[in-house]
């Protein structure tokens, strides 16, 4: 039985694991970033809750495009696991 590497383990097995775990973080903290810039341009320019509203759009928005990017990826990483196998 041959032995695999810490670090074949860490790429092979546990990657795509922490990657799927790290969107749903990537998502929520776009969402607050975004959240928090338009609060604090609304405190400043005295200008609630649009800017709040505008900036929680854009987070919802980044957070969209960072799930659609990882899900291109893995389905990617897919595709070629998948043709390594048949060959």
């Amino acid at each position: 039985m041959e032995e695999k590497k810490v670090s074949d383990i860490f790429s092979s097995e546990l990657r795509p694991m922490l990657a799927a775990g790290s969107v749903g973080i990537v998502f929520v903290v776009s969402i607050l970033l975004g959240t928090a810039i338009g609060y604090w341009l609304d405190m400043q320019f005295d200008t609630k809750p649009w800017l709040t509203l505008f900036f929680l759009c854009m987070g919802i928005a980044a957070g969209v495009k960072n799930v659609l990017i990882f899900i291109r990826k893995a389905e990617a990483l897919e595709r070629k696991r998948e043709k390594d196998k048949n060959n």
